[in-house]
């Protein structure tokens, strides 16, 4: 007998919730009645990245595929985490410079 594998998603009817838990490598989410992938798109946006930011010419085409849009996009620091780690290096050099 196979075992049953876990489902990405599973629709909580009674609090409404969506328990992505089960799979933190699936880039999905549910509507009212399917499951869909996130476009890179809403990736990028998710990331705080500009529209099409990943979409680039590659090996000779306009465009790039879906998948190493995905691989960018997933490979990247949110943008901003970046800026409120920056904020607070230049919050603590300011200190640092005030109390010398």
């Amino acid at each position: 007998m196979r075992a049953k594998r876990p489902n990405a998603v599973a629709y909580n009817n009674m609090t409404g919730a969506l328990d992505t838990m089960t799979d933190p490598n699936s880039h999905i989410v549910q509507t009212q009645w399917a499951v869909r992938r996130l476009t890179p798109l809403e990736c990028e946006r998710l990331q705080g990245a500009p529209d099409d930011h990943t979409n680039i010419a590659y090996r000779g085409r306009n465009t790039i595929a879906d998948g190493p849009r995905y691989k960018m996009i997933g490979n990247s620091w949110a943008v901003p985490v970046v800026r409120w780690i920056g904020e607070r290096i230049d919050l603590v050099r300011s200190e640092m410079d005030r109390a010398a």
